[in-house]
């Protein structure tokens, strides 16, 4: 029984250890977090500083901020880059700057769940509000 609990114990200080570490920028009120996905753990920040409005139009909005993705799973790599997110209030639609052209995004599947957060967390970052309820 002795031995039983020692393991036990052991194993729940592992677990717990794993599984209590801070995110890479959690405690830091520069970075939100809003997702986390791939295989390797990667976490999906809005660097807060980066915010910039770029349109202010009632039920259209645009705003620019940089995305920082850290993560994996043997080597941690992180890349930031500039995302700009074009809103329609009324639609409920949102759209990425990508090759040179505006996408839709698609909010449906694991893809839609991903650009959903991304928007909904840049847009409440902006504003205080959420885009999408």
């Amino acid at each position: 029984m002795k031995k039983f609990l020692s393991v036990a114990v052991f194993v729940i200080c592992v677990l717990s250890i794993n599984f209590c570490f801070a995110r890479y920028y959690d405690n830091d009120s520069n970075y939100v977090l809003f997702g986390a996905w791939g295989s390797g753990g990667y976490f999906h920040y809005w660097y807060l500083p980066s915010i910039e409005i770029q349109e202010y139009n009632p039920p259209h909005y645009q705003i620019s901020a940089t995305e920082v993705v850290i993560g994996g799973k043997k080597i941690i790599s992180e890349t930031r880059e500039k995302i700009s997110i074009r809103y329609n209030w009324y639609t409920k639609e949102t759209f990425h700057f990508e090759n040179g052209h505006w996408v839709n995004d698609t909010v449906e599947g694991l893809e839609g769940e991903y650009y959903k957060n991304r928007a909904n967390a840049l847009f409440r970052a902006a504003y205080r509000m959420n885009f999408y309820n």
